[in-house]
């Protein structure tokens, strides 16, 4: 049985001058309310603070130190004065977030297990294979299942089950969409988690449309983003803020495919802004996407009685778990075996890595550690080159300064050592996919990606090539017999075509 916490006199006094979070979880750990936390007994100094030393997993970790920081917040706010016991308090929290963020960047910066995930998942493959993959194959499918089922749900004669069928296809394509938008955006943006999450429409999310004279969308003609620090939302400035490199980012249609973005905005983000109440109801789609009040990546079932600081947003836990199972899906799709079946089962075996932070980790391994002063090249109409360098794209596409990038972000080159000892028309070749990451630089351009996977020395994984053709065949399949019943109808008399 847990014991409950007693709060004394002498324990009031002995942690007077430690932020309350520290003592709360140090105790929760002792007694095995966090579970994972190992005491370390034998061998150990004592710490500043006279407790043995505790060696906590990961998630207590950043627990603690959010609730370090809110306490702080909470103690300056009320004890404001300049006191010597606020001068105390000041001092020991220093000390503990210093430690508790190397605890956090360890975890992090596992080696190991990153290698363990770039071994299955680089950036090419996620935006040369997984992304296509989704867009040629993988919602069309789901698309098309939905109408199907919603066809015969229409029909006079539908029963209830055909009705849950079609409630269940349209929940199974908007979690579709849901996770498709997640993941090209950012792959097509990694910025970080917070800004991500908190990215609101019409502020950060800049996105150039057509619009009807009712006000509903009708193409997407390009997206970009803008970041800057606003103390109304939790969209925090970059390392490289005075930077305006990073200003002003405009996502790759090569990338994220505008006619799909506009399909989330119709049926996930329009739909939930409305039945969510977050605008009024005489407001138009294309005013509330100019409001900046919206976030982009909008949850669709939200839980009820947790509202995040921006309006619609994902919880951090709803969007971590969105981008791994997307991941995850992507993976497994490319034919990798040895990736665990269910998310919880992956987390288990890689903690920390799977999160949607992890990409940043991928475009600067790529762009910078691969690909380094050899970035991309295109030659203009009259005849003059216009050249890059993939430290460059890095350095932009992060947001982060050349000795973070060099000393955290830059992991791996064992394995992209290992993984150039394919052959050069290998798809786990890390030159591999070269030209078409050049042509995503250059944002103005678009890929044929139907053109590029029917190509046989496109180095594509076998699995992902039948999958892509089998879907065309299907789509023949379905409409043939329909049209020779159209023909055999033409051919036939005006009575026997009635009677038939």
């Amino acid at each position: 049985m847990r014991q409950r916490m007693q709060v004394t006199s002498g324990s009031v006094e002995q942690n007077a001058a430690r932020p309350l979070a520290v003592v709360v979880v140090e105790y929760a750990v002792a007694h095995d309310i966090i579970g994972g936390g190992e005491a370390q007994k034998e061998g150990v100094e004592e710490t500043a603070t006279g407790a043995d030393a505790i060696a906590l997993p990961p998630a207590a970790v950043q627990m603690l130190f959010a609730l370090g920081t809110m306490t702080e917040r909470v103690v300056i706010a009320i004890f404001g004065d300049g006191s010597a016991a606020e001068q105390a308090f000041r001092s020991t929290w220093h000390a503990t977030a210093q430690e508790l963020k190397a605890a956090l960047a360890a975890g992090r910066d596992s080696r190991q297990e990153l290698e363990e995930l770039f071994k299955r998942i680089t950036l090419p493959q996620l935006i040369c294979c997984v992304l296509p993959w989704r867009t040629l194959v993988d919602l069309p499918r789901r698309q098309r299942a939905l109408r199907l089922a919603q066809r015969a749900a229409a029909a006079p004669t539908a029963f209830a089950r055909t009705v849950r069928d079609a409630r269940k296809a349209r929940k199974d394509f908007l979690g579709a969409l849901s996770r498709w938008v997640v993941q090209a955006t950012l792959a097509a943006d990694p910025v970080r988690i917070g800004n991500a999450q908190h990215a609101r429409v019409g502020r950060e999310v800049l996105i150039d449309a057509e619009w009807n004279d009712a006000g509903e969308l009708v193409r997407i003609n390009s997206l970009a983003t803008t970041f800057r620090a606003h103390d109304e939302s939790d969209v925090r400035e970059t390392e490289t803020k005075h930077d305006k490199l990073r200003a002003s980012w405009r996502w790759s249609p090569a990338i994220i495919d505008h006619q799909w973005a506009a399909t989330y905005v119709r049926e996930v983000w329009w739909p939930a802004v409305q039945q969510r109440g977050l605008v009024p109801a005489s407001t138009t789609m294309r005013h509330a996407m100019s409001m900046g009040t919206i976030a982009w990546f909008i949850n669709p079932t939200p839980r009820s009685g947790k509202t995040p600081p921006v309006a619609g947003a994902y919880l951090s836990k709803a969007l971590n778990d969105t981008w791994a199972d997307a991941l995850l899906e992507g993976m497994r799709e490319m034919g990798r075996d040895d990736v665990p079946e269910t998310t919880d089962e992956a987390r288990e075996l890689w903690p920390i890595v799977l999160g949607p932070h992890k990409v940043r980790h991928l475009w600067a391994t790529y762009w910078w550690g691969l690909r380094g002063p050899n970035g991309p090249v295109r030659v203009h109409r009259h005849g003059a080159e216009e050249r890059t360098c993939g430290q460059y794209i890095a350095r932009r596409a992060t947001g982060d300064v050349d000795t973070t990038l060099e000393s955290h972000y830059v992991k791996c080159q064992e394995v992209m050592s290992e993984a150039a000892r394919h052959p050069i028309a290998h798809f786990d070749h890390p030159s591999a996919y070269h030209r078409e990451m050049d042509i995503t630089w250059w944002v103005g351009k678009k890929i044929d990606w139907a053109s590029r996977w029917r190509d046989k020395t496109f180095p594509l994984q076998e699995r992902m090539r039948r999958s892509f053709l089998a879907e065309p065949a299907r789509q023949r399949t379905r409409e043939r017999p329909r049209v020779r019943r159209r023909r055999e109808a033409h051919l036939l008399p005006n009575a026997d075509r009635s009677a038939s």
